[in-house]
């Protein structure tokens, strides 16, 4: 990474991750660490990109979290959040596997996924 690239991760660390992490350690009652798998990131542009998929991610979680079941299951099963960018050839998706949730998109500006899809992931994996 170059610097342009360096400098949108720290704002991205600092100012953007921050606040949705606290929200959802709010709503599932536990520290779930969002962790961004910044290799899948060749550019500023693409990272910069990152703000605008955390806001369904916390919707996802806020409607999985709409009661104590679904509550309880997210806090003995959800064991971290990882965002990626998809290469080339791959599409939008969301998969919950071994307590991860990974979040895979272009972060291109163009499409992103959705809560419903995150929603759908966390509940079937759950």
């Amino acid at each position: 990474m170059g610097l342009e690239e360096n400098r949108a991760q720290k704002e991205v660390e600092e100012k953007k991750l921050p606040g949705p992490a606290g929200k959802i350690k709010a709503m599932i009652g536990t520290n779930v660490p969002l962790e961004v798998e910044w290799a899948s990131f060749p550019k500023a542009e693409n990272i910069n990109h990152i703000g605008a998929s955390l806001k369904p991610l916390e919707d996802a979680i806020e409607k999985v979290c709409k009661d104590e079941l679904g509550k309880q299951a997210l806090k003995g099963t959800l064991k971290k959040i990882l965002i990626r960018k998809a290469g080339p050839g791959t599409g939008i998706a969301a998969t919950f596997q071994g307590g991860t949730l990974t979040i895979e998109q272009p972060f291109d500006g163009g499409n992103s996924i959705g809560s419903e899809a995150i929603r759908g992931a966390l509940e079937k994996g759950l």
